[in-house]
């Protein structure tokens, strides 16, 4: 989470922060040869649901990324870089949605251009979110 929390505190605002951490995450995704894709989303796609215990610390885990991008939407919306009828919740599920898609999208057999054609097709998303408060 510490890396998640200086993407977003080293970008020049909140919204910019998001876009970061989406293209640093999709960065690691597309530079790794093996493949091996993320822990967490990993585990949540292999754990028996019976499993309460690890269930219950991946939660937490993906609760936490959830949590600070709410608070970066929650901060963009406080800026007026998104309109205040956004709810800042909303969006970072669908972010990490997203992301988990993305990261599920890598461990296939889909080149760069096809993660990356993604990636651009979120930050296209988020930036129409970004440029109905700015019209």
């Amino acid at each position: 989470m510490e890396k998640v929390r200086r993407y977003l505190n080293e970008a020049s605002s909140p919204l910019a922060g998001v876009k970061l951490f989406l293209q640093k995450i999709t960065d690691e995704m597309v530079s790794d040869p093996s493949r091996r894709g993320c822990f967490l989303v990993n585990t949540v796609l292999e754990m028996s649901p019976d499993n309460v215990k690890i269930q219950e610390t991946v939660t937490q885990q993906l609760d936490a990324l959830e949590n600070l991008l709410t608070a970066a939407f929650r901060e963009a919306i406080d800026r007026a870089e998104l309109a205040n009828d956004k709810d800042p919740k909303t969006l970072a599920k669908f972010v990490m949605v997203n992301i988990w898609g993305l990261r599920v999208l890598s461990k296939t057999a889909a080149d760069e251009k096809t993660i990356r054609q993604q990636l651009a097709q979120l930050l296209d998303c988020l930036e129409r979110h970004e440029n109905k408060c700015r019209s």
